[in-house]
């Protein structure tokens, strides 16, 4: 039988694949994951007020798909054979459901406080007196007033949706910026402002997204990043198959004696870029920990 190495590279990325499906699948069954309100638009520390987040998530928003627009104007759609504007394209979505689930949350804790001070001032006209604890709100009657926004009720559909964004937005960030400059970068004499905003300034902001949000971090929802991938990978096969010549990138030709190698890499690479990922989340979570335990003490 005769060696083929797009057979090959079809098992590499195929397995791949079917490996995250079975992952997400598996883990998303048993409810380990969890998503609540308080992750959508809180901080991490209460000493930092929410509205810095907002403020970042809405300048990340408008800067990105700024630069975006940008791109499509000059260069045209053609931009999206490449991984580069699916990357940036995912985070500008992220931060846009980020700024929506922020408003709709925040919205409703102030609709909550709101009637506490109607419910409260109803009762003092009634000639109720509330008791010390009350007035500090410790003790208040909420049962007039609907149900109370509890900070530990899970999230609905576009927090959750938020969480799996925002975790692909990490590893593909990671990656991106990580291949361009050890592997692109070096034959470049020249990175214009584009270049320079899609493989570091995205990276920037979303680093200063994680530094305050209040988000936690899911090991098994890398399996996403995984995915979409994936995904992007049988589109450029299907652009090709369907008379594109060029490959956006040169390891993805399948042509190449060495191109399941390359494949095979490139999974490496994912797997190394998630562990940075990983290990930037794990020292946020500890330096977390070490400010709550100095606050304690």
């Amino acid at each position: 039988m005769a060696y083929s190495p797009f057979a090959l590279c079809i098992v590499v990325v195929v397995v791949a694949f079917l490996l995250a499906i079975m992952v997400a699948t598996a883990y998303e069954r048993t409810g380990y994951a969890y998503t609540l309100r308080s992750h959508v638009w809180k901080t991490c520390h209460p000493s930092v007020h929410h509205g810095w987040l907002l403020a970042i998530r809405i300048v990340a928003f408008l800067y990105c798909l700024s630069i975006l627009i940008y791109d499509i104007v000059l260069w045209g759609p053609f931009i999206f054979e490449y991984y580069t504007q699916w990357s940036f394209t995912v985070l500008i979505i992220y931060f846009g459901v980020a700024i929506i689930a922020s408003v709709k949350e925040m919205r409703r804790e102030d609709r909550f406080e709101q009637r506490c001070v109607i419910s409260q001032n109803q009762q003092l006209l009634r000639g109720y007196q509330p008791s010390p604890d009350e007035e500090d709100g410790s003790a208040m009657d909420t049962t007039t007033i609907g149900p109370y926004p509890d900070s530990e009720e899970a999230a609905n559909f576009d927090g959750r949706l938020m969480q799996i964004l925002y975790q692909i937005a990490l590893g593909s960030a990671f990656v991106t910026d990580l291949v361009y400059w050890t592997c692109i970068f070096p034959s470049y004499s020249f990175v214009d402002v584009i270049e320079m905003s899609m493989h570091g300034v995205n990276l920037v902001l979303l680093l200063m997204d994680v530094a305050l949000n209040n988000m936690v971090f899911f090991w098994f929802r890398g399996a996403y990043f995984f995915i979409y991938t994936a995904v992007f990978i049988f589109f450029t096969w299907t652009v090709h198959a369907l008379g594109e010549k060029q490959w956006p990138y040169p390891f993805l030709d399948v042509s190449a004696n060495l191109a399941p190698l390359w494949y095979f890499c490139l999974c490496i690479v994912h797997l190394g870029g998630y562990f940075i990922v990983w290990a930037v989340m794990y020292l946020k979570a500890a330096y977390l920990r070490r400010c709550e335990t100095s606050t304690l003490e």
